[in-house]
């Protein structure tokens, strides 16, 4: 696959993920694990996507919407960081065998998913000014309206997933190339060091959070656990 068709076809799967995380779908296609695996396989790296998957998959599994507040957005952000580490594992062969894509990958990711954070909260209100418009068409007599109004929903989601993961993608690309091909060995250095501290504070992370009675939390630790310890005894 020819790297436009890759970035094309990555800046698609962002608005699919987005819009599954919303009221539509709910596939558990934006779950980190599975959205960063299936970037890995677009890009030809299914193992790198795995691992920066379940490491993003631990920290959202301990991030919890409580009073309302909105979540920050992994399911893009795993897209935006698999394919930045992706593209970077090209630059310099010897971080790539250091790991040091793997880094600017999470460290992407986790910046996708603050920022958009805020894009999720402009969209909330979007949304509340759809459903006021929405009451008033029903109001009116107008069955049809709420139809509309949910595939609008979509839409707009869809099209926010896009064009968020098409400028972040971009944005990082751009930096990510720049460092490394002046320093990537260090971040290479960096993520050996510190890859065992970041395992630690996204099991701690899912540790706290975890809840009796969900079953899509237990289902997706047990799955983690499962490819941790695979990662950790494979023959090196």
């Amino acid at each position: 696959m020819t790297t436009q068709a890759a970035v094309l076809l990555t800046v698609v799967w962002g608005g699919v993920v987005a819009a599954d995380s919303a009221a539509f779908l709910q596939l558990l296609l934006s779950q980190p694990f599975v959205c960063g695996t299936v970037t890995g396989a677009l890009w030809g790296h299914t193992a790198l996507g795995c691992e920066l998957g379940a490491i993003l998959q631990l920290f959202s599994l301990g991030v919890l919407p409580v009073g309302g507040r909105p979540p920050e957005d992994f399911p893009v952000g795993t897209v935006v960081g698999v394919a930045v580490a992706a593209i970077l594992t090209g630059v310099d062969p010897v971080a790539s065998a250091q790991g040091g894509p793997l880094l600017f990958g999470v460290l992407a990711a986790f910046v996708t998913a603050l920022v958009g954070r805020s894009l999720l909260v402009w969209l909330r209100h979007r949304n509340e000014g759809l459903a006021r418009w929405t009451e008033t068409r029903l109001a009116d007599g107008d069955l049809g309206a709420l139809d509309r109004a949910q595939w609008a929903g979509v839409a707009l989601t869809f099209a926010l997933g896009m064009a968020w993961t098409a400028l972040a993608l971009s944005l990082f690309a751009f930096v990510g190339e720049a460092l490394f091909r002046g320093g990537g060995v260090a971040f290479g250095r960096a993520w050996q060091t510190g890859s065992p501290i970041l395992w630690g504070f996204g099991i701690g992370s899912v540790a706290r959070g975890l809840t009796r009675g969900n079953r899509a939390r237990i289902v997706f630790w047990t799955a983690l656990v499962g490819f941790m310890a695979l990662r950790l005894w494979q023959p090196s």
